[in-house]
């Protein structure tokens, strides 16, 4: 990638997802599934509670307005950043990496850069459905980006950056998106990663029928993460055939872990029956292990609170409404053993679009726990494509997260609000971005809002998250809207232990820094410890920290901001010796 702004006018045209099949029966489907929601569960108004939830909200920090309206709906908003200022936004046209502190544009590129680097040049070759994601453990970021809507054009492109500056390299590699030469064509995707491993999952499409009925499978890659960094041949496997009760399972969205990633391999995903009108059906998959080595297990779990097929959304001085699609989950954590998700649903007590909250524990058992399950939901605003981030842990040791999603209604337009979700229970909505007018860019009754909403943690501590969704601009566009969110409880540090496969018994973290890092250890037993820092001559810079250890994992926290940038030298006295890493302050 070149550094600063694209050369180009940057102009595109892109396919929003797949052909436009109005005119046949099968895309009329889902509408029908909304219009049996909408007899049985009509809107109605309901009193409102004039209490105030005991759950604080979240704290709303640093925001900016991200990529605006490029040509193609829904925006599809896909957001990553790194640990020290760079923010990666993608939408379904463009990838702009913004400082985090200033909001100031650094980098712009057209999705075409990438699929021009892997010869897919050409008018057949549009591309669509980006998704970005940071790993802590390599610092460094991945992208996947779908080519063509049709079999013969179809494909995965994989992106590894090569350095944790999204402006530098990245090395690219291409995916059949039709690997079983069945006339499908590869939609949706989906992207998690394990300590040595990443998975995409996507939905295979037969050709020449809509995405809604023209279903076939939905498929996992399970590839190794470290030979993408280095530029190797990536070796892989392909997990097809998944099914349940003999019914194919779809829109299978994989799990992202917020920590314990070591000698962790397993990867979750979850999956439900998206298209019903009201089903309990949640179906927990797990691969077991890395490539050669795992199984696929599928376990059936029975929510205690069913999820359904949504309205549209409304919006205030049109008729024209939102798409919310279906039922699907949109995004789940992996935390100290249990998974918290959401996704859209239909809210049955209002009739209105709802966000539907679980929590599932004891994923290794015969009978996985639903601790929580919820739906949040009002009469007179609709909800739409959420997206969660885990933000520490309550005293009964569970996770506690932001939930952040998208909003509209019939005196409000389209903007992004958010909550905290505190064992079972919620706060009060905080409006990040109020909406400045309705959508209105397609022709038809309905605008497409969606289809994803992007959120990421701040690696180095629980209690900050990054978020970028969809508001209304004032001329009646899409645009990208990015903030900070900050834990009403604080913030702690983070389980993220960065690969260092020097001495894997110790990590030093964020590393290059910009502000505070952390040195993680383990004492075999108590003693004094000593953390002292020395530029490259060896001059001592002072004493970060000395006292007493336990015995266990011990963690130093410390600042480095009020440093010049350059290279240091961090030594860890303990009762195990001397340990000796260099740490880079930007």
């Amino acid at each position: 990638m070149p550094e600063g702004l694209e050369t180009e006018w940057m102009s595109d045209l892109v396919s929003r997802e797949a052909p436009n099949f109005l005119s046949k029966p099968d895309k009329r489907f889902m509408y029908e599934q909304k219009d049996k929601s909408a007899k049985l569960f009509p809107r109605k108004s309901k009193v409102a509670s004039a209490e105030k939830s005991l759950v604080p909200q979240p704290i709303l920090g640093t925001a900016f307005q991200g990529n605006v309206f490029s040509s193609s709906v829904p925006m599809d908003n896909s957001m990553a950043f790194n640990e020290d200022s760079l923010l990666v936004s993608a939408i379904n046209t463009t990838i702009r990496v913004y400082s985090r502190n200033t909001g100031i544009l650094r980098s712009s590129l057209t999705l075409r850069y990438f699929t021009d680097a892997v010869g897919l040049i050409g008018t057949a070759n549009y591309r669509y459905d980006p998704k970005v994601i940071f790993d802590p453990l390599a610092q460094r970021f991945m992208a996947v980006i779908l080519n063509g809507s049709v079999a013969a054009t179809s494909k995965i492109i994989l992106a590894f950056s090569q350095t944790s500056d999204p402006r530098g390299d990245w090395n690219m590699y291409t995916l059949p998106g039709n690997p079983f030469n069945d006339s499908t064509w590869f939609d949706f995707p989906c992207i998690s990663f394990t300590e040595n491993e990443v998975f995409i999952t996507g939905n295979q499409i037969r050709e020449g029928v809509s995405w809604q009925m023209g279903f076939r499978q939905s498929v996992i890659w399970q590839i190794r993460k470290q030979e993408g960094y280095n530029g190797d041949s990536l070796h892989s496997q392909v997990w097809s055939g998944i099914e349940y009760g003999g019914r194919p399972l779809r829109n299978l969205h994989a799990v992202t872990r917020c920590s314990d990633f070591t000698s962790n391999p397993e990867q979750y995903f979850l999956s439900n029956r998206n298209f019903d009108v009201q089903n309990d059906s949640l179906f927990l998959l797990k691969i077991s292990d890395t490539i050669g080595t795992g199984t696929l297990s599928i376990q059936h779990i029975q929510l205690p609170l069913a999820y359904g097929v949504p309205p549209e959304a409304r919006q205030p001085d049109t008729a024209k409404t939102l798409a919310t699609n279906d039922a699907r989950v949109l995004a789940a954590n992996l935390d100290r053993g249990r998974i918290q998700f959401v996704g859209n649903t239909l809210d049955t007590s209002t009739g209105s679009c709802g966000i539907y909250l679980g929590q599932v524990a004891q994923l290794n058992q015969a009978n996985p726990l639903v601790e929580h399950a919820r739906i949040i939901g009002f009469d007179t605003l609709d909800l739409g494509y959420p997206n969660l981030v885990t933000i520490g842990y309550a005293p009964d040791n569970s996770p506690r997260a932001i939930v952040a999603f998208n909003h509209s209604g019939p005196s409000t337009f389209p903007g992004i609000s958010a909550l905290t979700f505190d064992q079972g229970q919620v706060s009060d909505l905080i409006r990040v971005k109020t909406g400045l007018q309705s959508l209105n860019v397609i022709e038809g009754p309905s605008e497409r809002w969606g289809d994803y909403f992007g959120a990421q943690q701040y690696f180095p501590e629980y209690g900050k998250i990054w978020i970028a969704g969809t508001f209304g601009a004032a001329d009646k566009r899409h645009s990208t809207w990015i903030a900070e969110l900050i834990s009403p409880f604080g913030s702690s540090p983070a389980a993220v232990q960065p690969i260092n496969p020097n001495n894997p018994s110790s990590f030093l973290f964020p590393n290059p820094s910009f502000q505070r890092s952390f040195f993680r250890f383990n004492l075999t037993q108590p003693g004094p410890v000593k953390l002292d820092l020395f530029d490259l001559n060896g001059k001592s810079l002072g004493t970060v920290y000395q006292g007493m250890g336990l015995k266990g994992e011990q963690e130093i926290g410390f600042e480095i901001g009020h440093l010049p940038p350059a290279s240091y030298l961090v030594v860890l006295t303990s009762p195990l010796g001397k340990t000796t890493k260099t740490i880079v302050k930007q």
